[in-house]
């Protein structure tokens, strides 16, 4: 099992690829996932449940749900996504698991998914994603995530303290293991120190808000768990490889 780092820092991350005669390791990330089949037989395992999608079948995997493609002779459709472009959804869910993953999609929804460019449109992209989590949710079950794992512990504890008291000794209590252990354990899962992968998920949240308000970035910076507006400077340059002003500047803001 691996932890898939490319999104971690990108609150409005969407991703869309296409892959035929997949199939690809058990990993999860702190993205949503849809998983379309457009042709043949898709086999996806999540949480250790085997799902076959015929066509136009689908799967929403949730954040930090482990899961896996076997190889299968089909072409699939996979739409990667931050919780955050749907947070008005996720926010409601974050402490619960679908009972099962696997849900239908209208045509219409497919086909626009299937035609969009991927230029980088937010308002279309939030408004299918939108759409997509309301057909999931029709008819979905959920359940209570009790049997969390360590590392879905850890992911779950700084997602609820990282503007707050969020440092090895804080995450080692609330997750009820030895601080040297934790490290030790989250650095050999997921291939990053945990502390950077703090600091990630901050950076994430003030670029998430800094582009949908016109609070100053020393305040969200703050409200964030950085102590300054140097620290959160100095960071963001060492993950992103530029100053904050001038990435929000390409960003268009």
């Amino acid at each position: 099992m691996f932890y898939e780092l490319s999104h971690i820092s990108s609150a409005d991350y969407f991703k869309k690829i296409y892959c035929k005669n997949f199939s690809f390791p058990p990993h999860m990330h702190n993205c949503f996932e849809l998983v379309v089949n457009l042709e043949g037989e898709t086999q996806i395992t999540v949480d250790k449940k085997d799902f076959s999608l015929k066509k136009d079948e689908a799967v929403l995997v949730f954040p930090h749900q482990l899961h896996s493609f076997a190889y299968s002779k089909s072409r699939i459709l996979i739409c990667i996504f931050s919780s955050k472009v749907v947070s008005a959804y996720y926010k409601s869910r974050s402490a619960l698991i679908p009972e099962s993953n696997k849900f239908s999609l209208p045509m219409g929804i497919i086909k626009a998914f299937d035609e969009y460019d991927g230029c980088g449109n937010s308002l279309f992209e939030k408004g299918m994603l939108y759409l997509v989590c309301d057909e999931f949710n029709k008819d979905a079950c959920y359940c209570q995530n009790t049997d969390k794992s360590l590392l879905e512990k850890i992911f779950l504890f700084v997602n609820e303290n990282f503007a707050g008291n969020c440092s090895l000794k804080d995450i080692a209590g609330g997750v009820g293991y030895n601080p040297s252990y934790v490290s030790r354990f989250f650095k050999k899962s997921v291939g990053i120190n945990l502390s950077d992968y703090v600091i990630m998920v901050r950076l994430g949240n003030v670029c998430h808000l800094y582009e949908n308000s016109n609070a100053t970035l020393l305040s969200l910076a703050l409200d964030s768990g950085f102590d300054s507006l140097r620290t959160f400077n100095r960071n963001f340059k060492k993950f992103y490889g530029m100053p904050p002003k001038e990435y929000f500047k390409s960003m268009g803001k």
